[in-house]
């Protein structure tokens, strides 16, 4: 039974990784080392494949500064694959199942972004004083 739920398991997570990168992807190759080097920028490793979500690489600049605020409130870096995740899935706290990245892709919503990654973060434990 465990050897089930464990190969089960595993097909859970090789579909969300086959999902995650039949999104358009950068490789290392092709993100100039000046921004791969950017502070909360999603890099994915998986066996010897590394990829960039080419979302993350934007010409208009404050659309770039959003997708850098928005990772680093998601701490990108410590989870890239849940971050990735956060981006690409349907998010069901919208009232139309959007993703995030269709959120980045309409400036009218661009608040409503931040806002859904701000709830992604747990509030800081209450200090109690005796």
């Amino acid at each position: 039974m465990y050897e089930k739920d464990l190969s089960e398991e595993q097909a859970v997570l090789q579909a969300a990784i086959d999902y995650i990168l039949s999104f358009p992807m950068k490789s290392p190759d092709e993100v100039p080392s000046d921004l791969a080097s950017r502070s909360g920028l999603i890099r994915l490793e998986f066996g010897g494949l590394v990829a960039y979500p080419e979302f993350q690489f934007r010409s208009d600049a404050r659309t770039q500064e959003l997708v850098d605020e928005v990772n680093g409130i998601l701490k990108a870096e410590d989870d890239p694959w849940a971050v990735a995740s956060w981006w690409f899935y349907p998010n069901p706290s919208t009232d139309d199942q959007a993703t995030a990245v269709e959120l980045l892709d309409d400036p009218s919503r661009h608040d409503e972004l931040i806002t859904l990654a701000q709830l992604e973060v747990p509030e800081a434990p209450e200090t109690y004083s005796s």
